[in-house]
């Protein structure tokens, strides 16, 4: 007999996550090598992420972003500020209105300031690109300009548009989750992965990083090996100036046989999101001695939940979505299907194409003689 697989609910990632977003809602942010607040502000491309590289043999932790820079390029002021510290290599801003929103500037000729001199975003010239290439900024948040663990992904503040990279070559079967992701050069913005590995046996357990948090991760990290935090290995390829970022991450299960994995990327804007669910092929199809309906998951949901069937025999499946009044406003499947488990899903919008109304919604299977009915 095939083990049918029970369903645990997902959580929403806005219950479980929380993102720091900028002090000031009000506030506009200018890229530091055009002066610009739009998008594609950032003009030169970017050359280093935030987060964990590889770097002369050596994985570490990259606290800030380098972006591009040709020798006496001008550097503006990102936000408007107050100086803080200026020296003969960098100059350190906090932005007006706050008193623990910091910006430091690296490889750059400041110019002329004093401490407590107004710069204005997007306006004042804090000085010129050095020409080491590139422009290092850190943006510190919630303390000083001292401690590494205040520093969050400047992209935070940032304009630009949402590409958050792919992912490829996943590995289970295991008690581990392995894959690829790669990020666009112009964007490297690799902010939150979380994944969801699905056992033979058991529950579903899931895991993840958020660099905005500092979970899982280690800000000082420096060494040969790579770094491993909460069951996650972090191995970045080398560091390769101006080109795609790589990163290989492996995620430690311990609940059992891995048959199917959920992988998310986030980017720091959190807008588009990159996904994709990995299959060993085990314990997918097979035989079951019972026909059932299975709980919809996730649920509540927004946009997309997931409802499993299965079959002990080959059988013409039709399960449908009914509002409170007992109305059908969609059909999922109306198709013969072989024995077997199978998903189907719903996006909550009705055979027109259009969303739903919130309430309370109920789904029916009908499989030969088999028939069920469920809350959503």
């Amino acid at each position: 007999m095939k083990a049918v697989r029970k369903i645990l609910l997902y959580f929403s990632m806005s219950a479980v996550l929380s993102v720091i977003s900028p002090l000031r809602s009000s506030a506009t942010y200018y890229w530091p090598l055009s002066g610009s607040s739009n998008n594609d502000g950032w003009l030169y491309g970017l050359c280093s992420a935030y987060g964990y590289r590889l770097l002369d043999n050596t994985y570490d932790f990259h606290h800030g972003l380098d972006i591009i820079a040709d020798q006496s390029d001008p550097v503006y002021a990102t936000f408007n500020g107050i100086v803080e510290e200026r020296s003969s290599t960098h100059i350190i801003i906090r932005e007006s209105g706050t008193s623990d929103h910091y910006m430091r500037f690296y490889h750059l000729t400041p110019a002329q300031f004093s401490q407590g001199d107004v710069v204005t975003g997007g306006n004042t010239m804090l000085g010129l690109a050095d020409g080491s290439p590139d422009l290092h900024v850190s943006d510190y948040i919630g303390g000083g300009w001292t401690d590494r663990n205040d520093t969050r992904n400047p992209m935070n503040i940032f304009p630009y548009t949402n590409d958050n990279g792919s992912i490829s070559d996943g590995i289970q079967n295991t008690d581990k989750v392995e894959f690829d992701v790669t990020i666009p050069y112009n964007d490297l913005d690799l902010n939150k992965v979380w994944v969801k590995a699905w056992y033979t046996d058991n529950w579903p357990e899931e895991n993840w990083f958020n660099y905005d948090n500092k979970v899982n991760v280690n800000v000082n990290d420096a060494g040969s090996t790579p770094p491993e935090h909460g069951g996650i290995t972090f191995k970045p390829s080398s560091y390769n100036w101006g080109t795609d970022q790589q990163v290989h991450l492996i995620f430690q299960f311990t609940g059992g046989t891995i048959y199917k994995a959920d992988v998310k990327l986030y980017n720091c804007k959190e807008v588009n999101e990159a996904t994709k669910t990995f299959y060993t092929g085990i314990e997918e199809e097979g035989e079951t001695e019972q026909f059932l309906l299975c709980q919809n998951c996730p649920n509540p949901f927004k946009n997309y939940t997931e409802i499993e069937y299965a079959l002990p025999k080959e059988s013409e499946v039709k399960i449908s979505i009914y509002n409170i009044a007992g109305q059908r406003v969609k059909t999922l499947i109306d198709a013969n299907k072989k024995a077997g488990t199978y998903v189907v899903h719903w996006d909550g919008k009705d055979n027109r194409g259009e969303q739903v109304a919130d309430g309370v919604y109920l789904y029916e299977i009908g499989a030969g003689d088999y028939s069920d009915r469920t809350q959503v």
